[in-house]
């Protein structure tokens, strides 16, 4: 079943292919955050993450990512986790402490939350 992560840009969005191999994932997170690596994860639900880059996270270098903050608004405990920059959902870790990625129902979910998915509404039919 494939899976994947959903990159949240300042200026849109876009879908990862979720690697399968467990050890390819940390450095796919790296890679679409500009190659840092000092990664930052804040667990929103048990089955969702949000990573940034830490440098740029934690001392303010980028604009605030509002589709990010909408989803962090799903965490459980407060306070919301502001996130700035480029910011990566993906699923949480499995048992083994593994990153797993996000279901296509997470993804359209997810999608959904941020207003960037918007069903198409049928023509109406007439007789």
């Amino acid at each position: 079943m494939s899976t994947y992560a959903l990159l949240l840009r300042l200026d849109g969005y876009d879908a990862i292919d979720w690697p399968s191999d467990p050890d390819e994932r940390l450095p796919v997170l790296s890679r679409h955050l500009g190659g840092t690596p000092h990664l930052s994860a804040v667990d929103i639900t048990p089955r969702l993450c949000i990573w940034s880059d830490g440098d740029r996270q934690h001392h303010g270098a980028a604009p605030r990512n509002g589709a990010a903050d909408l989803v962090s608004v799903l965490r459980a405990e407060p306070p919301l986790t502001a996130c700035y920059g480029t910011a990566i959902v993906t699923g949480g870790a499995d048992a083994k402490g593994r990153i797993e990625g996000l279901t296509g129902r997470q993804f359209l979910a997810l999608l959904r939350l941020i207003g960037a998915y918007t069903p198409e509404i049928p023509e109406q039919r007439t007789n």
